[in-house]
């Protein structure tokens, strides 16, 4: 058995390099689709859509919570939440979850 970890640097590159293009082509197909958009800016719509991304990127994380304390041994207390590197949350599970237990 060989290791399958990747690094955290290799990961975000990887979200960029693969999650650009599918942006890019959903902006294009909303813009083709739409002809005439009005954008409107205020500090107000900025900061409840930081809150709201923000808010999805801890909902993500418990969503990997709650999965990983269904199938590991120990439930919720094999489960960890933090921040590593720059402010990069995770969720971890101390156990290791057997080779087709999800699915």
């Amino acid at each position: 058995m060989h290791d399958l970890t990747i690094g955290l640097v290799y990961a975000n590159i990887m979200a960029f390099v693969l999650g650009i293009p599918i942006i890019l082509f959903f902006a294009i197909l909303f813009f083709w689709r739409n002809q005439i958009v009005h954008f409107s800016y205020s500090v107000t719509g900025f900061l409840w859509s930081l809150f709201i991304f923000i808010a999805c990127i801890f909902i993500h994380k418990l969503i990997h919570g709650v999965f990983g304390a269904i199938f590991a041994k120990g439930h919720w207390l094999a489960i960890s939440f933090g921040f590593i590197v720059h402010m990069t949350p995770y969720c971890s599970c101390c156990e290791a979850l057997q080779n087709g237990n999800i699915g």
